[in-house]
């Protein structure tokens, strides 16, 4: 699920959470009640179940909708393509009824793709005489919410089997991280957001060379430890947005039971006069664009070396653990 996060890696803040919806298109993010959720984009679409996530390719012809695994080209020996087959599952449904805030999916089995081999609380999934209700997240919005402070936090650790070269340029400024094979890597990276707009963050050695190196274009940019800096009013604005249309009563970071060299993800916020926390490896659908937007507040916010940040740690840590 590492690539997951990765997929709007050039969208900006702002434009993350501009909330333009069009009603005559089925791309965007659909959520349901039993903690399904579609994500379709232009050309692939993920599906979700409260446990597990799939990518597939997808059709969409009239009012059938139809997943399914990425094609795989048969060659000859003399390397001309044969023939494009569907490889493995699929998912099929008919579109019943559809508007910007809702999509009513009946499934059906095809002759085409398998089915999916889930476990028995999922047969709904295939079961022709059943519909799946589907809300845009743009219809969970909460134009009540009382947004007062967040601390996200990112942590990665890894045993490199090969010799590793992280490269980027910066106007002038061109750098490199080598990290040697058999080298332990640990990255954390944690943020404090308060509704002042105020951005704290901490970032370990190997975390801050990095962002040194995506920021500037040198990996002795930035040194570990406190930073701080500031959301603009449209950086703000975006995240309460996001905040808003993020179901966070009910969202829940998902673990990936099966990769443990996956990051982590946790989440420890207080809005509505409440307080929640989740840990996991990637978050649902729910919270995609939220978790997008937080991932790029350390390459996107100026930071300046702050004493006051450590504070404010301390004091976020005190709260919550009193």
């Amino acid at each position: 699920m590492k690539t997951f996060l990765t997929i709007a890696l050039c969208v900006s803040l702002t434009s993350i959470a501009s909330g333009a919806r069009d009603a005559n298109t089925i791309l965007g993010i659909w959520v349901g009640n039993n903690s399904e959720g579609l994500f379709i984009m232009d050309t692939l679409a993920y599906f979700e179940t409260d446990t597990d996530k799939h990518k597939y390719n997808y059709t969409l012809r009239g009012d059938s909708l139809e997943l399914f695994f990425p094609h795989s080209t048969q060659v000859d020996n003399s390397d001309n393509m044969l023939e494009e087959t569907h490889n493995g599952d699929g998912l099929c449904f008919i579109i019943e009824r559809h508007d910007e805030d809702s999509l009513v999916l009946r499934p059906y089995r095809s002759s085409i793709h398998k089915q999916h081999k889930l476990t028995s609380e999922y047969e709904y999934l295939f079961d022709s005489t059943n519909t799946i209700t589907l809300r845009s997240i743009f219809s969970f919005k909460d134009t009540l919410l009382s947004f007062n402070r967040l601390l996200y936090c990112r942590n990665s650790s890894v045993r490199l089997e090969f010799g590793y070269h992280q490269t980027n340029r910066v106007g002038e400024h061109t750098d490199s991280i080598y990290y040697p094979p058999g080298k332990f890597i640990e990255k954390h990276l944690k943020i404090i957001i308060d509704s002042t707009k105020a951005v704290y963050l901490y970032g370990d050695k190997y975390y801050m060379q990095s962002l040194g190196l995506i920021k500037h274009g040198n990996k002795n940019a930035l040194k570990q430890g406190y930073y701080q800096g500031c959301l603009s009013d449209s950086q703000y604005k975006g995240l309460i947005f996001l905040l808003s249309i993020s179901d966070l009563d009910r969202m829940q970071l998902i673990r990936d039971t099966r990769d443990s060299s996956a990051l982590e993800y946790s989440l420890d916020i207080y809005y509505n006069n409440k307080y929640k926390r989740t840990v996991g490896t990637y978050p649902p659908l729910i919270g995609f664009f939220l978790f997008t937007y937080l991932s790029f507040v350390d390459q996107e916010v100026p930071l300046v070396k702050s004493k006051t940040a450590k504070k404010m740690f301390e004091q976020f840590y005190k709260k919550r653990d009193k």
